[in-house]
């Protein structure tokens, strides 16, 4: 594995293959990461992202479409991972030029290589989760995967009171799949994101029982009161690191399959950490299995490595992904 000081890396297997998206700017780009990804039959993406408000602009569609295949032309990738997250309302044309950029790439991009892919990153649900009504069922055809982003998920909080919970309930994992699946898009097109972070909320009610709810400030979000960034994302390892240290030792909530703990900072406030351990992980990628998806995404990949990291944090991370799916490496 190479620490590169990412952003970030998105990762899923697709008919046993490992395909990584780099989030980075080109000139950081590592030749030995490529020969070495080649040597062990894995496929490298470049991530890209398209303006919304540009999308009726013909000229900015014709430079980017230009500018990202020569991209993928000139690095030797394997095609482009798409993670536009703009809103779109339901009856704006905007909705059906995303989808035709998207099958635009695709069709250039297997014009140049027909083993080309391009995967399309979408909410966790299909019912305009943060304003994004996306036209699923034209993106599934356009593209070769959708990636759900299932994590985020209290980005827009609906409950009465703002308060602390999981990433990645997964209850709104599995309704979220049976959502698209709804929509009749092919579960071979489907690929299931997890997270491997979490995090970390500051608690209004300081001098309360740290086992109650964590009340967390109200921060709007695109037209709901209370939201996850109230809090802020961590690396695995470093919610683990507060974990030693915490007042509450390990919690579980079996319904959203869970786990999290209550700590005091140096200062002595009360905060709440929500994150994905491996047993979390195991549970919803099954869901995955259940439900014969393409396969699991992570974002991502560089949370369980550095500050605090230990190889068991690793191992059993990448055990939760390789056990439910029960197949032999290649």
């Amino acid at each position: 594995m190479f620490s590169l000081d990412p952003s970030g890396w998105r990762q899923y297997r697709w008919e046993q293959t490992t395909v990584l998206a780099l989030f980075y700017a080109e000139s950081q780009w590592e030749h030995e990461l490529l020969c070495v990804a080649r040597q062990n039959n894995v496929r490298v993406v470049t991530a890209a992202s398209f303006p919304v408000s540009e999308l009726l602009n013909r000229s900015a569609v014709e430079l980017w479409l230009e500018e990202t295949v020569d991209k993928v032309r000139r690095n030797n990738l394997d095609g482009v991972n798409l993670d536009t997250e703009d809103p779109i309302p339901r009856e704006s044309p905007l909705r059906s030029a995303y989808t035709g950029l998207v099958a635009e790439l695709s069709q250039r991009l297997k014009t140049l290589n027909p083993f080309h892919q391009v995967s399309v990153d979408i909410p966790w649900s299909p019912a305009c989760i943060d304003g994004r009504c996306y036209d699923f069922e034209g993106l599934a055809q356009a593209a070769d995967f959708l990636l759900v982003m299932a994590y985020d998920i209290r980005s827009q909080v609906f409950e009465p009171r703002c308060t602390a919970g999981a990433n990645s309930p997964i209850s709104k994992v599995r309704a979220g799949i049976e959502g698209f699946l709804a929509l009749r898009i092919s579960r071979s097109k489907l690929v299931l994101g997890l997270p491997w972070y979490g995090y970390g909320y500051p608690c209004l009610n300081q001098h309360e029982d740290p086992y109650q709810p964590c009340l967390i400030r109200s921060v709007p979000f695109r037209g709901v009161n209370c939201s996850d960034a109230a809090g802020r994302e961590y690396d695995l390892p470093i919610i683990l690191h507060w974990l030693e240290h915490s007042i509450t030792g390990n919690l579980y909530d079996t319904d959203a399959e869970s786990p999290f703990f209550s700590f005091r900072d140096e200062e002595g406030l009360l905060h709440q950490a929500w994150y994905d351990d491996a047993r979390a992980i195991s549970k919803k990628t099954a869901i995955a299995v259940e439900y014969g998806l393409a396969g699991i995404g992570i974002w991502n990949v560089d949370a369980v490595y550095g500050k605090y990291s230990t190889p068991h944090i690793v191992d059993q991370m990448w055990n939760a992904l390789k056990e439910p799916f029960l197949f032999e490496e290649q």
